[in-house]
């Protein structure tokens, strides 16, 4: 997942209305209207929150930084990392992980790995690692749906203004050389509604839901090498069950290391993978 695509996208977007109003000769001033904007952002904000929670308030922050900087996992790194570990509990025993446990900062995969060392059945370790990845699951969500939920009012917000707008307009047509103007500066409310919902609310909401998905995802691959640990696979077995699960995952590539089985000969690979699976 690309860091930098929420952003980018909707700098590109405003460039894109921005810059259409300067082809048609238009004044990019005259798309600003800072009495519709406040309606539009405070209507929509306090709509959602009628419909969600007030305690959302506070996390708005927070959301809007995990959209822009989403956490980003190298799963080829994470890969390795839960192969060693079965490697290292199949040569020396489950215990032998206790220590690795200290470096582990994921509290999902620390949890789990803690249950396997404790001696906990992988059935068991399952359902409880299945269990928790769908409530953080739900939890993610919320931030979504929030944004999902404003990217529904913001259009109605910006016909509300637009309405504001022209009953002002109305109310005070004494000077009627300005009345076109006075009611295209109206209309602008509708223009910020509609735009806000669709370069801000709706992407910022996807952006979310992708990034929940995608930390279900880790979680499920994390769950499946605890498991296939706790059962005492070897490395070799897991290593195929992870590669599988990473199929058409966007992986960056990695020179084979000096001295790894990549680079070994298929004789010494084969032979490598004897041993293992005898041991």
């Amino acid at each position: 997942m690309n860091r930098f695509s929420t952003p980018v996208g909707i700098v590109l977007g405003l460039i894109g209305v921005f810059g259409a109003q300067i082809l048609d000769h238009g004044s990019p001033m005259a798309l600003l209207n800072v009495s519709a904007l406040v309606l539009i952002v405070f209507g929509t904000v306090g709509a959602t929150l009628a419909s969600t929670g007030l305690d959302q308030l506070t996390r708005l922050p927070a959301w809007f930084r995990r959209a822009l900087q989403p956490p980003v996992q190298d799963l080829e790194q994470l890969r390795e990392m839960l192969v060693e570990f079965a490697r290292k509990a199949r040569r020396a025993g489950l215990l032998q992980l206790e220590q690795e446990t200290q470096n582990i900062q994921d509290e999902y995969l620390k949890r789990g790995l803690d249950n396997a060392i404790a001696g906990m059945e992988p059935e068991a370790i399952e359902a409880q690692m299945q269990a928790e990845s769908e409530s953080l699951y739900a939890h993610d969500l919320v931030a979504s749906q929030f944004f999902e939920a404003a990217g529904g009012y913001s259009p109605t917000m910006g016909i509300i203004g637009t309405v504001v707008g022209l009953i002002s307009v109305l109310s005070n047509v004494s000077d009627v050389t300005r009345l076109a103007a006075s009611i295209a500066t109206a209309f602008t409310a509708t223009l910020w509604g509609i735009l806000l919902a669709n370069l801000v609310w709706l992407p910022v909401g996807m952006r979310l839901r992708r990034v929940a998905q995608d930390m279900r995802r880790v979680r499920e691959i994390e769950a499946a090498a605890i498991v296939a640990i706790a059962r005492g696979d070897s490395s070799r077995q897991l290593e195929r069950q992870l590669a599988s699960m990473l199929a058409g995952e966007e992986q960056a590539p990695r020179k084979p290391k000096a001295g790894s089985e990549q680079g070994a000969p298929a004789g010494a690979r084969a032979e490598t993978g004897q041993a293992e699976a005898s041991s």
